[in-house]
């Protein structure tokens, strides 16, 4: 709104300079070049923004193909991916058609910033989602990769995966330690911890005999942390796996009508990345 003001202005002074003398014509034309330069740093700040990669916050669909047990009972798929960013919803047929509904478009359209159809690959969902942030972790920047949907929606599989096909922090693991072992100018050292909510309790994962912890806040109110949290260092991603592994096996599970091993918890795995330059040898 500041800029369209801004040229109003402008255009407001340009049309009564022709009606007076030469020298508010310059002026205005002063002017004009002021705003276009403006503009044009505004244009040179955006794409240096864009180039960072380190400013937005991306949402992507992942459409959970069926289960052989649900195929076996009829279900269909409602969800369709129409192209990267677009997925329709359909209503089943089988719904009553009911006043309301009598009327309504069938069809809804939802917009993400990425969009997976049933056959997308788990390397295809870690290129397009998580690999830049990686890089940018190694860049000392703070990243976020959050799954989130209904119990049975494939969470766990997108995140976790399996020994076949890894997910998310399997790949995101093995690249960080593979691009911090190609940094010959730099030592980096690496610890993580892992935790459950469940019932708005705590739970550490890595050394669940500590009981229910609690969250604690600095005295600005900043920083949020868990008291008592367990922090082990890691020297490559198979240590790491292998302590998901353990975590794992203490998480809450029961079993549900969409998932007979549902884990019935929240599970947050933190990797801290700290990184120092080596010293050089210096010769006198």
């Amino acid at each position: 709104m500041r800029r369209r003001s801004r040229r109003k202005h402008d255009t407001d002074s340009g049309s009564q300079s022709e009606r007076s003398s030469g020298h508010s014509e310059r002026s205005s034309s002063h002017r004009t070049r002021k705003s276009a330069t403006k503009s044009e740093l505004e244009s040179t700040d955006s794409v240096k923004k864009k180039e960072t990669n380190n400013e937005h916050l991306m949402v992507a669909l992942r459409i959970r193909p069926l289960k052989k047990e649900e195929e076996s009972r009829g279900y269909i798929n409602i969800a369709d991916k129409v192209d990267e960013k677009m997925v329709v919803l359909r209503e089943p047929k089988n719904r009553s058609q009911d006043v309301l509904r009598k009327n309504r478009n069938p069809e809804r359209q939802y917009i993400f910033d990425k969009a997976f159809g049933p056959d997308a690959s788990q390397e295809e969902v870690y290129e397009a989602t998580t690999k830049k942030l990686v890089e940018n972790v190694l860049q000392g920047y703070n990243a976020t990769v959050f799954a989130y949907g209904a119990t049975g929606g494939g969470k766990t599989y997108t995140m976790v995966g399996t020994r076949d096909c890894p997910g998310i922090m399997v790949r995101a693991l093995n690249h960080l330690f593979n691009e911090m072992e190609a940094d010959t100018e730099a030592a980096h050292k690496v610890t993580m911890s892992y935790l459950e909510i469940y019932n708005e309790c705590i739970r550490d994962l890595l050394e669940p005999e500590s009981g229910f912890l609690e969250l604690r806040e600095d005295s600005k109110g900043r920083n949020i942390q868990v008291a008592g949290l367990s922090e082990r260092t890691t020297k490559n991603a198979d240590e790491v796996m292998l302590l998901l592994q353990k975590g794992n096996k203490e998480r809450t599970q029961e079993p549900t009508a969409a998932n007979k091993t549902s884990s019935r918890s929240h599970a947050l795995l933190m990797v801290n990345v700290k990184q120092t330059a080596k010293l050089r040898n210096i010769y006198l």
